[in-house]
């Protein structure tokens, strides 16, 4: 995903009111792309409640392209609690492959 595409979806979902309605919107932009670890914090950071950025870090992580940036995702969150769930959930999925 160019930095301007990162730009416009980060507008679209920021004209929203709830991650209810930004979720669809970001899942559907990343469904198709790929992108790098601190756009899709810039994402995350869009969102108003850790389970939605939890959601979105999960959906999004086998996307990334600088895969040796995910840490990066950590910073989006508001509480190390979430982090934790992501740094386990990444764990699992590399163990299945």
């Amino acid at each position: 995903m160019s930095p301007q595409d990162v730009d416009g979806l980060v507008n679209a979902l920021h004209r929203q009111s709830f991650d209810k309605d930004r979720m669809p919107i970001a899942q559907q932009a990343l469904s198709e792309s790929s992108i790098r670890a601190e756009d899709l914090a810039r994402l995350m950071k869009e969102l108003s409640f850790e389970d939605s950025k939890l959601e979105l870090a999960k959906y999004g992580s086998s996307r990334v392209t600088d895969r040796q940036n995910l840490y990066r995702l950590n910073d989006a969150f508001t509480f190390s609690g979430s982090a934790s769930k992501l740094q386990e959930y990444l764990t699992q999925q590399q163990q299945r492959y």
